[in-house]
């Protein structure tokens, strides 16, 4: 009797942890991530986790995850959506600031168009706030139409950047018609993180 009631207590205890502890949505080349988020007052779902390559050796740079108030497969939509999203990004190989900014350069000049003037000054402010990044170092970018879009670095939160236009634009160079490699995009989007 005591043992058939010991091992109901145990069960009822593992079934609590299973329902306290914090819930993984999903792992991509060992790092989990969170199936929530929340910026400013919305709750986000994570939509995809993609893997940034970089070089012609493809080699992987970081996962990226993408959160956003609700799942979706289209990329221009999610973009043109005035509304809350972030992006976060596990390293999972050392990068230096100066590739970082050139990247930022780079991919800024691809999206805008001719908005890039309007942007330069917010781009610089970015760039600014980029540091050599290590191997395990968890770089967020949060936009919250009510503040603008904010970096995070290892939970050290930079000022925040005005503009939906900005944000839009830093968005759509992952996962827009032209990001830096088409596993990132298609795993942001929902698809296969590889």
């Amino acid at each position: 009797m005591m043992r058939t009631w010991l091992l109901g207590c145990t069960a009822a205890l593992a079934m609590a942890g299973a329902i306290l502890a914090p819930a993984q949505a999903a792992t991509c080349n060992g790092i989990d991530f969170a199936d929530t988020a929340k910026v400013g007052s919305t709750d986000l779902v994570l939509n995809g986790l993609g893997m940034r390559k970089a070089t012609m050796f493809k080699v992987d740079v970081y996962v990226a995850g993408l959160y956003l108030p609700q799942k979706s497969t289209d990329a221009a939509a999610i973009v043109a959506a005035n509304q809350a999203w972030r992006l976060e990004l596990h390293f999972v190989h050392d990068a230096d600031a100066s590739d970082i900014r050139k990247a930022f350069n780079d991919g800024f000049e691809t999206v805008a168009g001719d908005n890039l003037d309007a942007l330069q000054a917010r781009i610089d402010a970015l760039n600014a706030q980029m540091i050599d990044l290590k191997v395990g170092d968890v770089l967020i970018y949060d936009y919250d139409p009510a503040t603008g879009s904010v970096v995070m670095l290892n939970g050290k939160t930079g000022p925040a950047i005005e503009g939906a236009d900005f944000a839009a634009a830093l968005l759509e160079m992952d996962i827009g018609s032209k990001p830096p490699n088409e596993e990132l995009k298609t795993g942001l989007l929902g698809g296969s993180c590889g």
